[in-house]
């Protein structure tokens, strides 16, 4: 056998292990392993290795390490590589809505938002659930809160986030049993414009003057401007100027005690005065019924879903939508509808005027207003 030398790298004969010889004290040697500790062994036995003799427990050779680290290293890119082909693709920026594209509204800086209420079953009214939206009816884009109290002055938020201008948003369905909850209602909202300078508007939180008992009478919901259907609308702000309830002074008391006591002239002076503001109120709403109808054909006003649907599907789906309104409003003498269809390749404008000439000629058709509607709204008249 060998002698063993300082520096030789050695195995031991009766245990795993090995190392470098360190030192060597008499029959003893000192032996190095992979940790940096000094092993005393006897000489006997420690069994000298060759370079490329990897039976040696626990210790590599520099060749080894440097090749593993090596293998390491295309691992980790390896790794990396999958990692990026696997990350997925950046999310597209959602499309504005349709009637976000259409210019601001000349006198809609005046921040106006509503609350209201249809009923969803008027068949079944008093049975069936209410829906409650908020309306913002102005050019600003609205963060808000919508808070709910009970009796014990705690409040719940109902909603809260962000609605668009010219949007009507649904807020909830509340089952009959649930109206006394909507008694205590708090508002909060700041208003401000995306991607566009804008006038400061003062942040308010309202306190709307809201009696519970009006959702279950069916008479308190009436026509609007917001809605097809009949319903019960509480102004919270109209034209800058917030609807709060005003609280009874002693001078409003002393006023209210005179209207009481007012004698026979003083009454038949306020029911006078009464007609002549439902005379004035009918005149309104016919002036109203005048204005015209606007039908919005964008394909993303007509169908909640466009996926699969080739430009010949659209053309049939926009054109089904004209054609229905047509058919409704044909004998209404007078009836003027805005068809907002877009600019476009002026396909869809071609076939209305088409249709126009050939299936309804009693009707004439000119472009809609620019300032109101832009390009891409033709105006049809019911001769």
């Amino acid at each position: 056998m060998r002698a063993i030398n300082i520096g030789d790298r050695i195995r031991f004969l009766s245990a795993a292990g090995g190392g470098i010889v360190r030192r060597i004290d008499g029959k003893v040697a000192w032996v190095e392993d992979e940790d940096g500790f000094e092993i005393p062994t006897p000489i006997s036995e420690c069994i000298p290795v060759h370079e490329g003799d990897s039976f040696i427990p626990g210790y590599k050779q520099p060749q080894v390490v440097a090749k593993q680290q090596a293998s390491n290293e295309q691992q980790k890119k390896h790794f990396a590589s999958e990692q990026v082909f696997h990350e997925e693709p950046p999310k597209q920026k959602p499309l504005p809505l349709t009637h976000l594209l259409v210019p601001e509204r000349p006198n809609g800086n005046e921040v106006s938002i509503y609350l209201a209420w249809l009923p969803v079953d008027t068949e079944h009214f008093g049975a069936s659930p209410i829906e409650c939206y908020l309306i913002n009816d102005c050019n600003y884009t609205l963060y808000y809160q919508l808070w709910a109290g009970n009796t014990s002055e705690q409040y719940e938020i109902i909603s809260e986030g962000e609605i668009e201008r010219d949007t009507k948003l649904f807020i909830e369905e509340i089952p009959t049993e649930r109206i006394a909850h909507r008694e205590k209602l708090v508002f909060s909202y700041i208003p401000f414009k995306r991607e566009r300078p804008f006038e400061q508007k003062p942040a308010h939180t309202i306190t709307p003057s809201l009696d519970v008992l009006r959702l279950l009478k069916k008479h308190a919901y009436r026509e609007n401007d917001f809605f097809d259907e009949d319903a019960l609308v509480i102004p919270l702000i109209e034209k800058d100027k917030v609807n709060q309830p005003k609280k009874l002074t002693q001078a409003d008391f002393e006023q209210l005690t005179a209207k009481v006591t007012s004698n026979k002239d003083e009454t038949l002076e306020n029911e006078k005065r009464k007609q002549r503001e439902q005379r004035l109120q009918r005149k309104t709403n016919r002036n109203k019924k005048e204005a015209p109808l606007e039908i919005d054909l964008h394909i993303q006003q007509l169908v909640t879903n466009t996926a699969g649907l080739e430009n010949a599907d659209i053309l049939a789906i926009q054109l089904t939508e004209f054609r229905k309104v047509m058919d409704e409003v044909i004998h209404s003498k007078g009836q003027r509808v805005v068809f907002i269809h877009g600019k476009g390749e002026g396909i869809l404008r071609k076939r209305i005027l088409d249709e126009l000439k050939h299936k309804y000629p009693n009707a004439s058709a000119q472009d809609a207003s620019y300032k109101e509607y832009g390009f891409g709204a033709t105006m049809v008249i019911i001769h």
